[in-house]
């Protein structure tokens, strides 16, 4: 499935919780598509030095993997998207042999995150 839309939930630490989201402008499965939208989202709607107590990123708006979508002038090239989509299957297909810790982005390494 693609994503045409990303939602992010933040919850602060007396629960009060906000709900952002954000069209994209074409549907993408992409890791860093995805990741790039939600900090997008975070960054304007959070003060960054504020505490999160939870913090849940949901794609919306999702379509079947094969439907067409509209191209543009102004996207990333297809040849990017591409190679983007292409890691990403093969990070999935490395989990799916290995389990879920055998691969991961350095980014995260040696954080709280794992």
């Amino acid at each position: 499935m693609k994503a045409w839309g990303i939602k992010v939930d933040i919850k602060d630490p007396s629960f009060r919780t906000i709900a952002r989201q954000k069209q994209l402008p074409h549907p993408t499965h992409s890791t860093a598509e995805v990741r790039d939208a939600a900090l997008d989202l975070i960054q304007t709607s959070w003060k960054l030095n504020d505490p999160i107590r939870l913090l849940t990123l949901t794609a919306i708006n999702l379509t079947d993997e094969a439907a067409s979508e509209q191209l543009s002038f102004f996207d990333a090239p297809m040849e990017v998207r591409e190679k983007d989509a292409s890691i990403d299957k093969a990070m999935d297909e490395i989990r799916r042999r290995y389990g879920d810790a055998s691969i991961t982005f350095g980014q995260i390494l040696d954080n709280d995150l794992l």
